[in-house]
């Protein structure tokens, strides 16, 4: 390889490590904040908000790549004509046509990863986005509710808010939860919670020493309990979903299936990702 193509491959690697790398600061970053706003709201477990980043991340690599070495090659014959080194250059009998070949050289390598990341790694991330996602709607309202947060479920119905345990065994300390039925608007306090497990295996949240308070809406009807314990049947809405439904649900979104199925699948919508997926 020739001075000037070692000299111009150098120079575009350097100045893409730099900007792939600022870029991708940047994307996990503004990634980061999202998800912990999204953890905080309880649209997902504050436990997944990693694995969420490190997913995403990889499905954001083939976009990164791209605009790096874009700029990367911007960058180097600018630099080269605003140095006046393409003077040099032109003098010792090259042209602009020579440039094709270092250029070329970071590119192929540079594309051919972006290819192995466009059709088979990022598909794959999508669906394991998509999986985190649907375990944690498919989770029960208890796994949902972490000590010094409100948190929502079915749409608002209810709204949870825990403290710290107190005491050994207990798995939440006070709490309050605000819950919506169709004819009364119920407020449960209680001093402790906790699971227990039935034989059956059905599962029960069971309050210790606490109230409950029923308002009918527009009436003055008011009914007051007190309770020394008191529990309710936990339903996981992924009780009964299989792993084979969890994954046809996660490949419902076109981004999420896998490039040969998207092959298989023969319609508008799947030959519109395969387009973008090449492009």
């Amino acid at each position: 390889m020739s001075l000037f193509k070692r000299s111009v491959v150098s120079e575009i690697l350097s100045h893409a490590g730099v900007v792939f790398s600022t870029l991708l600061v940047v994307w996990l970053s503004v990634l980061l904040v999202r998800l912990l706003g999204e953890a905080a709201n309880g649209t997902i477990g504050a436990d997944v908000v990693f694995g969420l980043a490190a997913f995403s991340s990889i499905t954001a690599l083939p976009i990164i790549l791209s605009v790096s070495l874009f700029i990367a090659v911007l960058t180097t014959v600018t630099r080269n004509f605003r140095e006046s080194e393409m003077v040099v250059w032109f003098a010792s009998g090259l042209s602009l046509k020579d440039w094709i070949d270092p250029v070329l050289r970071c590119a192929v390598p540079v594309a051919l990863v972006i290819s192995v990341l466009t059709l088979l790694a990022s598909p794959w991330a999508y669906r394991q986005i998509e999986e985190y996602r649907q375990r944690f709607e498919q989770r029960s309202d208890l796994t949902k509710v972490t000590a010094g947060q409100f948190i929502e479920t079915q749409d608002g119905a209810r709204v949870f808010f825990a403290e710290e345990p107190t005491k050994p065994g207990d798995e939440l300390g006070r709490v309050i939860a605000r819950i919506i039925e169709p004819d009364w608007l119920s407020v449960v306090t209680a001093h402790s919670a906790r699971v227990e497990k039935q034989p059956n295996g059905d599962r029960f949240l069971v309050l210790d020493q606490g109230r409950r308070y029923d308002l009918k809406p527009g009436h003055t009807e008011f009914r007051l309990f007190d309770f020394q314990r008191y529990g309710f049947r936990l339903e996981s809405k992924g009780s009964a979903s299989s792993p084979q439904t969890l994954r046809d649900i996660v490949e419902r979104q076109i981004k999420a299936r896998p490039t040969l199925q998207l092959f298989a699948d023969n319609t508008n919508v799947a030959r519109s990702q395969i387009m973008w997926r090449l492009a």
